[in-house]
């Protein structure tokens, strides 16, 4: 894991508005159950999504709390899921999952370590099945 985290602060080194790079260096942390960086990488990775993605507009780039910045362009759930699942708060998790699911979120995410805790959740199950990732 550490060199997960020496790659991802390189990337951020080279480019500061890589938000890719704060996006792993949030699940990294998340994977470690350091779930206050994790917080915190994804409080710096959100500004910089949205900027990429909503191109044109005036964005505030402080967020106060991760759960409060999701909204109809961007949704930062399945993060917010894996920061509970590293947490092993699981209920919380597939709270959050289930939304992103309504939000039609990128199910890829699903195939990070940091979700490994919820994969003998038979709801995490269903979920993976209902998005065409398992049978």
């Amino acid at each position: 894991m550490k060199v997960a985290l020496a790659y991802f602060n390189q990337a951020i080194d080279e480019d500061p508005n890589y938000a890719q790079a704060y996006s792993g260096l949030a699940d990294t942390y998340a994977v470690l159950g350091d779930w206050q960086h994790a917080v915190m990488s994804t409080k710096e990775a959100l500004p910089k999504a949205k900027a990429a993605a909503i191109k044109g507009l005036e964005l505030d780039s402080t967020l106060s709390d991760p759960k409060k910045s999701s909204n109809a362009s961007f949704t930062n759930a399945p993060q917010i899921a894996m920061i509970y699942a590293s947490m092993g708060d699981n209920d919380q998790a597939m709270h959050w999952l289930e939304r992103a699911y309504e939000e039609r979120f990128n199910p890829s995410i699903l195939l990070r370590s940091g979700f490994d805790p919820l994969r003998s959740d038979p709801r995490f199950e269903d979920l993976m099945r209902r998005i065409g990732l398992a049978r």
